[in-house]
């Protein structure tokens, strides 16, 4: 075993590191229990799983146990991420450890992460799901040896260069490669072995294949960079379509044997995922990827990302360009048309695989969790700063001769992790105020019902009505926190999310241990002598209407 870590030491440590900033980053949430709607309705089970498609999820719900528990569900969901840091390091040939931290700082802090942890009731199982979709990728890049007939020994800058020396010893620069013998497994196992992979990370959580798609579009940049053959770039590009398209041609009706209904009772409008294939309407949405994109890193940011969070941003879009033109120009690309074009191709159907949920299903109700893929670009800009090494015009200026691209990367992902951990430990603090505030103030409704006069528990008892902010603002929410921050941030629950009515009674019963007995779809918004009642707390907000006490809490 010592043999076997010394060898891999570099993939150890950015393991332990990547599992290390992910405890740092969410160790609030794993520490405490922070619900938001669907966490509680979902306290014991997998969630939504066949009737939404994700068969695959009754399959793996055992892997944290029965009920929804945050220190548990947390550090098996962190390992099973550390190693998808190592897979992502692994296809996009990320080797050094200092760029392999970098890029487990971005993916473990990510918002995208955050949005996912509010759900914990099915984290670790959607962490399986990303685990075994780049498992999937790594095995349609690596394993097909007629798609790598020529050895994978990259014709790196001589390792006795001088920003070569100064890149190994701040451990930025792959090591040269050494030998010529190709990787992976004997036998063309890697098209079927994708194609598993994919139908089970459909089955898993659909718009991870996104970050599947993207990954193999990044991939194929960076094998032209390399410098490898045209034809073997292009055969490997085909065969990520053709491996993507027969998971989803055998998911489709797969899923609809499992559940018939999926079509028709789905989620975010993913039921919908490849039903409608008519050319114009699939053209016009791919078309509106690129809008989609350049709202969410540069024109029209999140509601969660602060001014300081969008310079950012732009910075590493403008360093994504700069960094791929300098590696062309570097590996003496620019002088071969064919490859500038191919090149260009790809960059151009980044903004398609980023965001491919709204080119097949243009009903997605997109969410923060369906965003994971969007760290890519920003994990990107190591590899790009590994091929392009030096700054432009260090030629001209001495002091900046020694200076590796990849310094001013890694402070600039360095930056963009910090901001985001922050951020996400903001809005962990903002759920538990809310949770707070809810917990408290159902206590008093349920103080005020246990002393009417006639109550007894084990009656049936109804808390009506719902509280929205624009409408009848809750008077346990005066101190809103910055609640538009999190506007766009899914998953974040506030005071309004944890007040209506179809989390309540759950609500209830998990954290006050009481069953209210409400009987299913109660509803008296017709009844005149509901209407007539006045709202709590004011007097006479508690009534028995029939067999069953009500309490009022708002006007509709």
């Amino acid at each position: 075993m010592s043999g076997f870590l010394q060898k891999h030491k570099t993939q150890a440590l950015i393991f332990a590191g990547s599992f290390v900033i992910g405890l740092l980053t969410h160790a609030y949430m794993l520490s405490h229990k922070l619900p938001n709607w669907d966490d509680i309705n979902n306290f014991d089970t997998p969630g939504v799983s066949s009737l939404y498609g994700r068969w695959f999820l009754d399959v793996l719900h055992p892997l944290g146990g029965r009920f929804s528990v945050p220190w548990a569900n947390g550090l098996i969901t962190l390992f099973l991420l550390s190693l998808c840091v190592l897979l992502i390091c692994r296809i996009l040939e990320i080797r050094s450890l200092a760029a392999g931290l970098c890029a487990g700082a971005v993916f473990m802090t990510f918002p995208s992460l955050a949005s996912t942890f509010c759900f914990m009731f099915t984290i670790d199982l959607y962490a399986a799901g990303l685990l075994i979709l780049l498992l999937g990728t790594l095995a349609l890049r690596e394993l097909p040896p007629f798609f790598h007939p020529g050895k994978t020994a990259e014709p790196d800058r001589p390792a006795g260069s001088r920003p070569r020396r100064l890149a190994e010893k701040l451990h930025f620069a792959m090591p040269a490669a050494s030998s010529g013998k190709r990787r992976g497994f004997p036998g063309a196992w890697g098209f079927p072995i994708s194609v598993l992979c994919f139908i089970l990370t459909l089955g898993t959580y659909q718009s991870y294949i996104c970050f599947g798609i993207a990954l193999l579009v990044f991939g194929l940049i960076l094998d032209l960079l390399k410098g490898k053959p045209l034809k073997e770039v292009f055969l490997l590009g085909v065969a990520s379509i053709a491996s993507l398209l027969l998971s989803i041609l055998i998911y489709l009706p797969l899923s609809y044997a499992i559940h018939p209904e999926m079509r028709t009772e789905g989620q975010n409008g993913l039921e919908h995922l490849g039903s409608n294939l008519n050319p114009l309407i699939l053209l016009k949405q791919f078309f509106r990827t690129y809008k989609r994109i350049a709202e969410y890193f540069v024109t029209r940011p999140m509601s969660f990302v602060t001014p300081w969070m969008h310079a950012l941003q732009i910075t590493a879009v403008i360093a994504f360009f700069l960094l791929l033109l300098l590696a062309l120009r570097r590996r003496g690309l620019l002088k071969k048309p064919a490859v500038v074009l191919s090149a260009l191709f790809l960059v151009m159907l980044l903004p398609p695989s980023l965001a491919f949920f709204y080119v097949m299903s243009p009903e997605a109700n997109v969410s923060t969790l369906m965003y994971y893929q969007y760290c890519l670009p920003f994990i990107f800009l190591l590899p790009l700063a590994r091929l392009s090494l030096r700054l432009p015009g260090a030629g001209h200026l001495p002091f900046l001769r020694k200076l590796h691209t990849g310094i001013p990367v890694g402070l600039l992902l360095i930056l963009i992790a910090f901001s985001d951990f922050v951020l996400v430990n903001q809005a962990y603090l903002r759920m538990e105020l809310a949770k707070e505030h809810a917990l408290a103030y159902y206590n008093r409704i349920l103080y005020a019902l246990e002393h009417t006069p006639g109550f007894r528990y084990g009656d049936q008892a109804a808390i009506l009505g719902n509280i929205w902010e624009q409408e009848n603002p809750s008077p346990i929410a005066s101190f809103s926190m910055d609640d538009q921050l999190y506007r766009d941030f899914s998953g974040i629950a506030t005071e309004y999310g944890l007040l209506t009515t179809g989390v309540r009674r759950g609500f209830i019963h998990t954290y006050l241990g009481v069953d209210l007995k409400t009987p299913p779809h109660f509803d008296l918004e017709d009844n005149a002598e509901y209407r007539a009642m006045p709202v709590y707390p004011e007097e006479g907000c508690i009534k028995k209407i029939g067999d069953i006490w009500v309490v009022k809490i708002s006007a509709r």
